[in-house]
């Protein structure tokens, strides 16, 4: 899904809004992330958990995510790797 982006008189978006029925929004208030962002993020979030799983023995202290809910393994990707282990004959 691809969005447009808003130009900028000012540079700072300040001169930027968005018309809704229910009134105007600045810029400034929005909730959203450019497509620049997501990539950003989504290769951090990548690499940080492939450096992760790759120190996994090093890095097992949790520290204050010990008090976060538990993870939960994901089925759907648990059933592909099920697949795959499969075909390779491990399963």
């Amino acid at each position: 899904m691809k969005g447009v982006t808003p130009s900028s008189v000012t540079g700072d978006y300040s001169d930027v809004k968005v018309v809704t029925p229910y009134g105007e929004i600045p810029w400034a208030d929005l909730s959203r992330i450019s497509n620049e962002e997501m990539k950003a993020l989504m290769i951090e979030v990548a690499n940080k958990v492939f450096t992760f799983l790759t120190r996994v023995e090093d890095l097992m202290t949790l520290g204050p995510a010990a008090r976060w809910n538990c993870p939960e393994l994901d089925q759907g990707l648990l059933a592909k790797a099920d697949r795959r282990a499969a075909k390779r004959g491990r399963k």
